[in-house]
């Protein structure tokens, strides 16, 4: 995919101030005759202007007077309108065609080639890009070459736009911002018990735009419009949810309008990647295999032959260093890579379609050591993560120490047969509910309505008949007492230290009930 496609020609200002530059003998052209070069060097020297009282009003090039009024009409259309689409796709090509022609006509070197020829002048590689800058700089030719370039990219662009607004399932025709927050969300639905995941509505737009921008909300059912812009790209979804001013237009096409659109200089933003790694080789996507009690890199086709391994891998910030992003796919394949926010997603494996379960996992020699749910294009449910783990647990390609991080209900990891045998035991429980239930049992204890002992024992009552038989009561009992301290953690965080302390003897706890009794 090439660079910014959406990125317009010029602006008219910037467009002006070119030609003024040139006109007061600042820039150069090889479009110029002699009487232009006469001009020019008198137009350069500020001596001579001020002498002669000289003002800029030296000539055009042949070939730029046309391309200024293309380029003045090209900027009279108002852009955030559907029925201007094609006609500017057409000024465009126009535009590129015209610029084209004016450098073809006087042989204007292209920019690579202008790079070598300076380079095989001047043999020292500082100099010679210092060079290429100021010729750069000083060349109205280079500006007319890099508008061509940009003018046949968004030519291509509004007729990628135009065929997806045509494609009303897209969703791209909608121009009511509750409609259009009703799509994206219905596009994300899903039934509580599917094995499958769709990616979330706070990302779906991702996937719909057809250049997979970052459009990252957050839609809160609470509010009446529910979204909030967490990144660039969706700070801009919410300007247009409360635009007044376009109530007919819908979101991509009023993008036009927009700095993201309009603003030629913007080097910050870039599309998301998208692939289809579950089709064949891609680079930086590994293909996993469980395979002898270890996980396998390997080629598609071809038996795995070298042992999967994070250490290299950046991780995914605000999550586990050196692990690698993972998806396993709805045909059971595991695609492993490198997370880039901004870039390269989960929904970067298989182009935001359907997965079983997504996240971070970290491999040491071929054995897991840490695999948590932490993504937040699927945010997998526990149902989804244990299914994952089952599936490696089958090939014993976990580390004795390994840990399960279940980011649906908790931040703190379980070991992997504590995580299969029960994990939390408030699985379906929203962090809202969760928070409610901890600031409920806080206040319980807090007023010494019933000790910390006697939490520890309700826990474990619910733990025991939620999860069934385990290996022994006091290994029931320790994660009861370490789950209780996770959650009061979140008020007081001392009790995180409590969490890896010796818990409290069970005795305490049958104690405190027959007293209450």
């Amino acid at each position: 995919m090439r660079d910014q496609p959406w990125r317009d020609i010029c602006s008219l200002e910037d467009w002006g101030q070119l030609l003024d530059d040139y006109q007061r003998g600042q820039m150069t052209s090889k479009g110029k005759t002699a009487g232009h070069k006469i001009a020019h060097f008198f137009g350069r020297n500020v001596l001579i202007r001020k002498l002669f009282h000289l003002k800029g009003t030296m000539a055009l090039p042949d070939g730029i007077v046309a391309l200024d009024q293309q380029i003045r009409a090209y900027h009279d259309l108002k852009k955030p309108s559907l029925r201007h689409l094609a006609q500017r796709a057409q000024m465009l090509r126009t535009i590129a065609s015209t610029g084209q022609r004016f450098i073809a006509q006087h042989k204007v070197l292209d920019k690579s080639v202008l790079k070598n020829s300076i380079r095989r002048r001047i043999f020292n590689e500082d100099d010679a890009d210092e060079e290429y800058t100021r010729q750069k700089k000083r060349s109205l030719d280079y500006a007319v070459s890099k508008i061509v370039r940009r003018a046949g990219r968004k030519a291509e662009y509004i007729d990628t736009l135009r065929q997806h607004v045509i494609n009303a399932d897209h969703g791209f025709r909608i121009a009511a911002k509750l409609d259009f927050l009703a799509y994206i969300k219905g596009r994300a639905k899903q039934p509580l018990d599917d094995d499958l995941l769709n990616m979330q509505a706070d990302v779906i737009v991702e996937k719909l735009d057809p250049w997979h921008r970052d459009w990252e909300m957050s839609i809160d059912p609470k509010k009446q419009l529910g979204v909030t812009g967490n990144t660039v790209h969706g700070k801009i979804v919410f300007s247009w949810i409360r635009d007044a001013s376009a109530p007919g237009v819908p979101f991509f096409v009023w993008l036009e309008g927009h700095e993201l659109c309009t603003a030629a200089g913007n080097r910050e933003e870039k599309s998301v990647s998208y692939h289809r790694g579950d089709q064949g080789e891609i680079a930086g996507i590994e293909l996993l295999s469980p395979l002898n009690g270890s996980l396998w890199m390997c080629r598609f086709g071809d038996a795995g032959n070298t042992l999967f391994d994070t250490s290299a891998y950046k991780g995914k910030p605000m999550s586990a260093v050196t692990s690698a992003a993972y998806v396993w796919t709805s045909d059971g394949l595991i695609l492993a890579g490198q997370h880039e926010g901004g870039h390269f997603h989960h929904s970067s494996f298989v182009s935001g379609r359907r997965v079983r379960c997504s996240g971070m996992i970290r491999v040491n020699g071929g054995k897991v050591t840490r695999v948590d749910s932490d993504s937040g294009h699927y945010k997998p449910k526990t149902r989804h993560l244990r299914n994952f783990v089952e599936f490696l647990n089958l090939y014993n390609v976990f580390a004795p120490n390994a840990v399960v991080v279940d980011k649906a209900v908790s931040r703190h990891g379980l070991g992997v047969q504590e995580f299969l045998d029960g994990g939390d035991e408030f699985i379906e429980e929203s962090v809202a509910q969760r928070m409610v239930r901890i600031r409920r049992d806080w206040q319980r204890f807090s007023s010494k309505a019933v000790s910390l002992a006697g939490i520890v024992e309700e826990r474990f009552q619910i733990m025991r008949s939620k999860i069934g038989p385990i290996p022994s009561d006091e290994v029931l009992w320790t994660r009861a007492y370490k789950a209780v301290c996770y959650d009061f953690g979140e008020v007081d965080r001392r009790y995180l230290r409590k969490a890896n302390s010796p818990p409290i003897p069970r005795t305490a706890a049958r104690d405190a009930a027959r007293q209450a009794v």
